[in-house]
């Protein structure tokens, strides 16, 4: 049913379908799978593999907060996550989500999700 292994009781009880515009910070300035890997799957970070959130794909409800979480894990870690911004509509058919109370959305991708078929509205270079 998802893409991920996920460990158990996962996706949590409360994560459901959304249907909004959402914000992803990116590497690069196009589309590619690579911009949709959970960080459970980064190299480096195996042990987020029995972590709920770690499987899941992290957004932004919106635009700004994207940018400051950017901007903090710089400061933190002496680089960012990214340089682009995109802006997705995320759909029911996409998987599920939990948004917190910060704006931070954790999505977790259904098995035959495609970034190719994604409605992009925009990818903008973060300033």
């Amino acid at each position: 049913m998802y893409k991920e292994n996920l460990p158990k009781n996962c996706p949590p009880i409360n994560a459901e379908p959304v249907d909004m515009v959402l914000y992803r910070i990116f590497v690069g300035d196009s589309v590619s799978e690579s911009e949709f890997q959970p960080y459970s799957s980064m190299i480096g970070r195996e042990r987020y593999k029995e972590s709920c959130d770690g499987n899941g794909i992290s957004f932004f409800k919106t635009y700004y907060q994207a940018v400051e979480k950017n901007k903090q894990v710089a400061n933190r870690n002496g680089s960012p996550i990214g340089y682009y911004i995109a802006a997705i509509r995320v759909t029911p058919d996409l998987g599920v989500a939990k948004i917190a109370n910060t704006g931070h959305v954790n999505l977790w991708l259904f098995k035959d999700f495609d970034e190719k078929t994604l409605t992009i509205e925009y990818i903008k270079k973060i300033k």
